[in-house]
């Protein structure tokens, strides 16, 4: 396990967020995007097989809060806390939820209402602000 792999057809939706200038991810990396796309499709839960893979980033550029943010997307899957000792299977789990989550940040941001970085960026927290309002209206004992 040296690479983060998405599944090769959506691959350009991950590049196209790190190029298009009015994405609040321009100039950053794909691995940024995969991160908050895994993310979305955990909440959403939704999970898509990679068909055929294609790299997006080396493993070795992975942040410790970026392990952090894959793990407990791999234990919110399994409900199993060794799984944090597999980071092989806890990022294939982790590109799985990417796969079906692009569709969702995608749309998100070029669908927005705007055509600046700025307001793109304002339509993306008013999203992910409600997406965290209701999971802390569903955990209300853990937030």
């Amino acid at each position: 396990m040296d690479k983060i792999f998405v599944d090769s057809e959506k691959h350009r939706l991950f590049k196209e967020l790190v190029e298009y200038r009015n994405s609040p991810f321009y100039k950053k990396t794909m691995k940024d995007v995969f991160i908050l796309a895994a993310s979305i499709g955990l909440y959403l839960n939704m999970q898509s097989r990679l068909k055929r893979r294609k790299d997006i980033a080396y493993v070795s550029v992975l942040t410790e809060d970026d392990w952090w943010v894959i793990y407990s997307i791999a234990y919110a899957t399994t409900n199993n806390l060794d799984i944090i000792t597999d980071s092989s299977k806890s990022l294939r789990i982790a590109e799985e939820y990417a796969n079906a989550g692009i569709d969702i940040l995608y749309d998100i941001i070029t669908k927005a209402g705007g055509t600046t970085q700025i307001e793109i960026t304002k339509t993306l927290d008013k999203e992910l602000s409600n997406v965290l309002q209701k999971i802390r209206q569903k955990n209300k004992d853990i937030f």
